[in-house]
């Protein structure tokens, strides 16, 4: 998986629904922003490296996703079903934002991705996950449209930049999925915001592709907890609902922590201090 990045995880346990996001780039001009609900569409915030496009995200009822690049699929339409681009959601602004703005679980969302013909499925798949603990990955393999959902026996699922569909579990070729699943198996006190913490932290990326922003979501409790290029040392924390009554709001993301790493600052002017 040389090349590739960007880390998701999600856990469920009785009480509340964990997300955690990697979003790996060589785009150092990570943004976050809200959209307050009207009659149109949802509450929701999100985040990309523009105000257009929306890479990832939850909204106001529970619902988050986001995506990973992937090899080549060999993605084709289908010619009895619509663009993507007939869709009532679409908006423009990103797969993404779209779902979020129109959708309020894992099912329904489905249906929306299995109605539609989607191109960017050539090189993309999709991680959803939502407030009743349910979750899926999609993604385009051997002709036609996969959705992998959560196991019943599992508490947690894992996405990165490999089609999951093409491998057994024990040939799984990506080593921060191997990382994430080991960390899962391996603890005993259940699912937490420190443990989704621990496995973003673990799996964050350097150099080519660097680690932008880490999000832990809270999908009942509608928080999020975000790090800004991959300093796990400071964490600044919303609600969604309270950031959605203050009304519409775009930040760049580095104006919003106290420190910016000395990481960041090299690797956004390109040189060495």
């Amino acid at each position: 998986m040389k090349g590739k990045s960007c880390t998701i995880v999600s856990a469920v346990d009785r009480d509340e629904v964990y997300v955690g996001s990697n979003l790996d780039a060589p785009n150092p001009d990570v943004k976050m922003w809200f959209i307050p609900s009207d009659s149109k569409q949802y509450g929701r915030v999100c985040f990309g490296f523009d105000y257009r496009i929306a890479e990832n995200g939850m909204n106001e009822h529970g619902l988050f996703i986001d995506c990973n690049t992937v090899p080549e699929t060999g993605w084709r339409p289908d010619p009895d079903k619509p663009d993507w681009e007939d869709w009532d959601g679409w908006y423009e602004s990103g797969v993404p934002d779209g779902i979020l703005s129109k959708c309020r679980t894992v099912d329904e969302a489905l249906r929306v991705f299995e109605s539609y013909n989607l191109h960017t499925l050539r090189t993309i798949k999709f991680f959803v996950a939502d407030a009743e603990g349910q979750s899926a990955v999609l993604e385009w393999s051997k002709g036609e449209l996969n959705v992998i959902r959560r196991p019943d026996e599992a508490y947690y699922q894992i996405s990165t930049n490999f089609i999951t569909s093409d491998y057994k579990q024990d040939e799984i070729p990506c080593y921060r999925y191997r990382i994430a699943e080991n960390i899962f198996i391996s603890q005993t006190a259940g699912p937490s915001v420190p443990l989704i913490r621990k496995i973003l932290s673990i799996t964050a990326m350097e150099i080519n592709s660097p680690t932008q922003v880490s999000v832990i979501y809270e999908l009942i409790r509608q928080r999020f907890y975000v790090h800004f290029y991959h300093n796990f040392e400071e964490v600044v924390e919303f609600n969604l609902g309270e950031e959605l009554e203050k009304g519409s709001a775009k930040y760049e993301l580095f104006r919003v922590f106290k420190h910016t790493p000395f990481a960041y600052d090299v690797y956004k002017k390109g040189s060495t201090l």
